[in-house]
């Protein structure tokens, strides 16, 4: 007896061929072979064996190269998440420490104002003003 499959995936294509290309020309054997075909957004595996056993064994492999393939894509799509998740992090930290600088620069001036206030009051008082200019009063 012979047998045939036909095994269809659809979406990446190309990603699909290229992770095969290496285990076409290793797999053909007198047992069993396939082919691989691009047909618009989806690949068709065109299997042959001459027995059941060959059959499933064709099988087996290419199923478990589509599973890793599928797990290594569900990783890869993970990382960026994380990357992106990091850089909203950094993109915060800026945030923030901006915001930091800001309030600083707020107590400085506040300081300044209290500190000009209470010369005014003081000059308002006095018959005679002074200012030190470095290490000369004048």
């Amino acid at each position: 007896m012979k047998y045939s499959a036909k095994i269809i995936v659809k979406g990446e294509p190309d990603n699909i061929i290229e992770l095969f290309k290496p285990e076409i020309k290793e797999f053909q054997n007198k047992r069993a072979s396939y082919e691989l075909e691009k047909k618009g957004e989806q690949v068709e595996f065109n299997i042959k064996a001459q027995d059941s056993t060959a059959l499933r064994s064709v099988i087996n492999s290419i199923t478990k190269n589509l599973t890793v393939y599928e797990k290594v894509s569900e990783a890869e799509k993970k990382i960026k998440m994380d990357k992106t998740t990091e850089e909203k992090i950094s993109e915060l930290q800026l945030i923030e420490q901006n915001l930091q600088k800001f309030l600083s620069q707020k107590q400085q001036f506040q300081s300044s104002i209290v500190e000009i206030e209470n010369a005014l009051k003081e000059l308002s008082f006095a018959k005679e003003a002074h200012k030190i200019v470095g290490n000369i009063m004048v």
